[in-house]
This record gives C-alpha cells, sequence and structure tokens, in this order.
C-alpha cells in the first residue's frame, strides 16, 4: 500500500510536481483509509490492479463526498476541500492501481495454503 504513492511519486516527479507533493498531502489520507478497505476485500478478492484502482477510487469519493457535505453545511467555503476532491479523483484511482499491481506480482499461491 506504501509503494503505491511512493512510486507514482518517484515516476511523475520528472514530469510534474504534483504527483510528488500529492503523496505527502494525500498519502496520509490514502493509507489510513485505504489499508483497512483492502485488507476487507483481499479477504473475499483476488487483488487485480483495475479492481483496486476502481476501490480506491470509490473510498476516496465516499470519504471526501461526506466531508465536502459537511464542510458545504457549516460554512459553504469549498475552495481547499475542492483542490483535494479534483487531485484526489485522480490519484486515488493511479496509487490503487500500482499498489494493485504490486501486491499481484508479490503474491504467492504458497503463503495461502493452511498447516
Amino acid at each position: 500500500m506504501v509503494g503505491g504513492p511512493i512510486i507514482t511519486g518517484i515516476a511523475g516527479a520528472p514530469l510534474l510536481l504534483i504527483p510528488s507533493f500529492a503523496t505527502l498531502f494525500g498519502g496520509p489520507i490514502y493509507l489510513l483509509a485505504g489499508v483497512p478497505v483492502m485488507l476487507f476485500h483481499l479477504r473475499r478478492h483476488r487483488p487485480k490492479p483495475a479492481g483496486w484502482a476502481l476501490l480506491a477510487l470509490a473510498t476516496f469519493l465516499a470519504l471526501f463526498t461526506s466531508i465536502t457535505l459537511i464542510a458545504w453545511a457549516k460554512n459553504g467555503n469549498l475552495n481547499g476541500i475542492s483542490a483535494i476532491l479534483i487531485f484526489g479523483s485522480v490519484f486515488a484511482p493511479i496509487w490503487g492501481s500500482v499498489s494493485g499491481a504490486i501486491y499481484h506480482r508479490l503474491e504467492r499461491d504458497f503463503f495461502k495454503q493452511t498447516l
């Protein structure tokens, strides 16, 4: 799970600095919300990068839609939150897909056997 944001930040740093800043700002939120969701998902499904990308986007949208609605109801100031929603909607599926690809690559059936 940590590898997705880090690899995306390192690979995107030569092109733009946005992936590096996104890793610093969104990485902790991605890990706090994403790790429990991914562990729950892994109990029932095999890891597929496309599935993880969709799950990461759905988790992000569920989390930040509720935060946006609360901020809108309190004071209506959505400037910072709208920026997070825009960038997060782009980076959450990328990080989920890269994390899924890493996990899929490292997964071995040997470790799934019981004694």
